[in-house]
């Protein structure tokens, strides 16, 4: 029998979410099926402001990410329903930002030259603001974030937004302009009207560690397109044959940019121990650059199991990729929502996670929560999904697409995303 693996964060007290009164709906609201909203609550969408919402999104790039991709997925979803939408990137290219042709989304490229590049780049953030005189500007991670501040000169009656994707995280492996963004938003969190925090546990950390100003505060977790993300019989065949595996293999993946917080390191160790005793056992590693990758296959060489692990680097369809894993494994020491957990699960994945972020909570009974930055523990988790034979994972399985399409739509994160902003330009000009 699979038991739930209860962790310190499930257990904890969260009574202390606590957000301003016109949020609670945003917080405390019905957890809902589907990926459209509800036909309760389409009425709260309406234009009571007597204008269009606008709201400008605001990003360092729309390469491969966690948080580009949802800032991709937001941007679609409100427009379609009716909000004007623009996208404001430092830096041209990416290949999420494809994904925005043809959706009403228009994007505009600051053509940042590089790090130094400040003077010219703040005269096109600005004269691209005042140009599109957004009610709303929303900007995700750190570096934006702190320039989504200055906004406040160039559209005095915009309401600006913070997106924070994380959670506690040690500031010593991240380069010094990042850690210098991170430790300069806690003075500066308070200027902000409104800090979307994606996961709970970022939530109790940026409130009580970090000292971000509560009251303005909500937890808008992440939104998984089940429709995109989905079991695929086919797709399994033709990937594995791609990577040239057999059928009967069992095949562990893990998904990484090769952050030190994703624990690459404790997945490779843990990879060895498990094929110093078992069998059968491929391992499958996507995302990164072959850069960043490099070192990683070396010591595989080193350890003698180059063979049994596959490095596939960025993926364009990585629904392909989820179906071709029989476990998805995220090793990682500091999340927020992670999206290869759910995009995972929605294809019927089981996961074997670490307990940081909310991933305890995004698998639930569905899957195996073990300590971060442990190697026997991982080995352990691991091993346990092993032992279960087919029937076993893929009852595991349909338990994970079941709870994201219960718990993590694409339509809820929208629906709670767009009635946060109409309240808060409601209330700015109440």
């Amino acid at each position: 029998m699979i038991q739930p693996c209860t962790s310190s964060f499930e257990r904890a007290n969260l009574a202390d979410l606590k957000v301003l009164p016109y949020f609670s709906v945003v917080v405390h609201g019905p957890i809902v099926g589907g990926d459209g909203p509800s036909e309760s609550r389409k009425g709260a969408h309406a234009d009571v402001l007597g204008e269009t919402l606008s709201v400008c999104l605001v990003a360092r790039s729309l390469g491969v990410g966690g948080a580009e991709r949802q800032l991709v997925t937001m941007a679609v979803g409100l427009a379609q329903q009716g909000v004007r939408v623009s996208v404001l990137v430092f830096y041209r290219g990416g290949k999420v930002g494809a994904e925005l042709e043809g959706t009403g989304v228009e994007v505009r490229y600051l053509e940042k030259a590089g790090r130094w590049d400040v003077r010219g780049f703040f005269s096109r953030y600005a004269a691209t603001l005042r140009e599109l005189n957004p009610s709303v500007v929303y900007s995700f991670l750190a570096v934006p974030n702190l320039v989504c501040l200055t906004s406040r000169v160039f559209v005095p009656r915009a309401r600006l937004v913070w997106g924070i994707r994380g959670s506690a995280r040690d500031l010593s492996k991240v380069n010094r302009l990042d850690r210098l963004a991170r430790r300069l938003q806690v003075p500066c969190s308070r200027f902000a009207h409104l800090v979307v925090v994606n996961s709970r546990r970022g939530y109790r950390y940026y409130a009580s560690s970090a000292h971000f100003p509560v009251a303005r505060m909500v937890v808008i977790q992440n939104g998984i397109d089940s429709e995109r993300f989905k079991p695929d019989s086919m797709a399994r065949k033709s990937v594995r044959r791609s990577w040239d595996i057999a059928e009967d293999a069992v095949v562990v993946g893990l998904v990484t940019n090769f952050d030190p917080v994703k624990g690459t390191d404790v997945f490779i160790e843990a990879s060895a121990a498990l094929l110093a005793e078992r069998r059968n056992l491929h391992f499958i590693v996507a995302g990164g650059t072959a850069t960043a990758r490099a070192p990683w296959e070396s010591h595989c060489v080193e350890l003698g199991i180059s063979g049994n692990i596959s490095w596939l680097g960025e993926q364009a369809e990585m629904p392909s990729v989820y179906n071709g894993l029989d476990i998805l494994v995220s090793s990682s020491t500091s999340e927020g929502f992670s999206n290869a957990i759910g995009e995972a699960m929605a294809c019927g994945i089981p996961c074997v996670v670490t307990d940081v972020g909310d991933s305890s909570d995004i698998v639930g009974e569905a899957g195996y929560v073990v300590m971060p930055g442990d190697v026997g523990a991982l080995c352990h988790g691991i091993s346990q999904m092993l032992d279960l034979d087919q029937d076993a994972r893929s009852s595991l399985g349909h338990l994970a697409r079941v709870r994201v399409i219960s718990h993590y739509t694409v339509g809820l994160m929208v629906e709670k995303s767009h009635q946060a902003l109409r309240s808060l330009v409601g209330a700015g000009r109440s």
